[in-house]
This record gives C-alpha cells, sequence and structure tokens, in this order.
C-alpha cells in the first residue's frame, strides 16, 4: 500500500524560508505515516523564468542532504521541484530522495512556450519509481497537455499513478482539472497533482491539489487558497482514508 501525501504549498519568494517550509512539510507527513510526498513544480525555489540562475547560486548555500536523510530515517520518498544545471545547461527537475537513500531525477520533458529562453528540455531522465509496489510516473506541468508522455510512461513500465507536479494560475486550473481527469478516464490511470496557492512568479496559483481514480472521477481535492496536504492510502483497491491536512503550527 502507497500511502501519499501531496503539498500544496504557498510560495516564500525566499529560498531559505521555501527550504525550511519544505523541511516541515515532509516532517508532518512522515508523522501522518506516508511513504511517499509530492510537492509542486519547481517548490524549493518557486516557479521563475528570468532570474533561475540567481536562484539556483541560493540553492546551492542550501545543505540538501537532510531530504536524503529524513527520507531514510522516516521512511518517505520525498519529490521536490527545483532547477537543475547539467553540462551547463539548466532543465525543471523533480528530484526524488528515495526512502532506501538513492536519489532519482526527472527533467521536464515537455516546455511550456516561453521556458525554451531559460531551460532546456530532456527525453533521458528517470520519470518512474516504484514505491511499497506502487509504480509511479513523475510528470512536471506542461507535460500533462502532451499525452505522447503518458503513454511513454504506460508502455516503459505499466504504471499504477500519474504523479503531475505543477504550477498553475486560478484562472488556469479549471483546464489542468480537465485535463487530468481526461487522462484519466481515457488512459485508465489514477492521477495525483500538487500545485501552489498564493503568488508565485507572475500568477495567483489556483491550487486545487487533487486524486483522481482510474475512471476520471474526483477522489479529493482541496480548495484553492489553503496551504494543507492532502493524504490518501493507495492499493490494488483503489483509494481509501482520503482526507485534507491544514498545516500544523
Amino acid at each position: 500500500m502507497l500511502s501519499l501525501a501531496l503539498a500544496q504549498i504557498r510560495n516564500r519568494e525566499n529560498i531559505r524560508e521555501n527550504f525550511l517550509n519544505h523541511i516541515q512539510f515532509v516532517k508532518e507527513a512522515a508523522s501522518y505515516g506516508c511513504n511517499f510526498i509530492l510537492f509542486p513544480e519547481l517548490s524549493l525555489s518557486g516557479y521563475m523564468q528570468e532570474e533561475v540562475k540567481e536562484k539556483m547560486q541560493l540553492i546551492k548555500k542550501e545543505d540538501m542532504s537532510i531530504f536524503k536523510r529524513l527520507a531514510e530515517e522516516n521512511k518517505i520518498s520525498i519529490s521536490i521541484g527545483l532547477p537543475l544545471e547539467k553540462e551547463d545547461e539548466i532543465f525543471i527537475c523533480q528530484k526524488i530522495f528515495c526512502k532506501d537513500g538513492s536519489i532519482k531525477c526527472y527533467c521536464k520533458r515537455f516546455l511550456h512556450p516561453g521556458e525554451e529562453k531559460y531551460y532546456k528540455s530532456s527525453d533521458d531522465s528517470d520519470w518512474t519509481i516504484t514505491e511499497n509496489s506502487i509504480r509511479i510516473a513523475n510528470a512536471i506541468c506542461y507535460d500533462i497537455e502532451n499525452e505522447s508522455h503518458i503513454d511513454s510512461a504506460i508502455k516503459k513500465s505499466g504504471l499504477d499513478i500519474y504523479a503531475a507536479s505543477i504550477c498553475y494560475s486560478k484562472e488556469g486550473i479549471s483546464k489542468g482539472i480537465k485535463t487530468l481527469s481526461k487522462t484519466a478516464e481515457e488512459k485508465q490511470v489514477n492521477v495525483a497533482m500538487a500545485n501552489y496557492v498564493g503568488k508565485c512568479w507572475k500568477m495567483d496559483c489556483g491550487g486545487s491539489s487533487g486524486i483522481w481514480d482510474s475512471q476520471g472521477n474526483i477522489v479529493i481535492a482541496a480548495d484553492g487558497k489553503t496551504e494543507c496536504m492532502v493524504l490518501a492510502e493507495f492499493d490494488t483497491s483503489g483509494w481509501k482514508n482520503f482526507k485534507i491536512q491544514r498545516r500544523q503550527r
């Protein structure tokens, strides 16, 4: 069984504060017995374009090894969004600190128009993981608009959950929800999505982090304004014990 947490976060517009907020989210998810937590696109830095190189320098000052330690100690795999530099090129990445101590990186395959000025896409990163025998494929934002993305994941290793880390505005989230529901129904796969609330980059984000079953039905969704976690358990019989958990203070 997979015990899942979707982190619906508010960008602090400060790397250090975002870093500490991620640690707190992970600790809270672990306290609820979760073994996988998914953060939104570029969650550690906040979504950005022009200022990516500046933010990357600030991220380098943080001790990312704490997430590896938290993953191993609490038996929880942690999927964090951040920019990644490889061979002088920058990618939008989900870095996954696995509970067994390994680290995987999935780099965004399909860039939103305009992102190509600052980021590169990747076709060869490691985008599928298995947690407690549940097969999960990562997707980052605009990936979900391209049917070939999920088709490739299904063909590669089969699929139980399509896990989307996004940054969608209040105006755009309804379209994203329709896309994910349609994907779940047509591909007969469960879908989980983590989004921001509040201000991020040049937009007000629409939240609504949630889960869809393999018939395209909404299982549970957060609202569009509250920082929270969506918690649920999943096995071959489906979803259960799902709830919205407000932040501990």
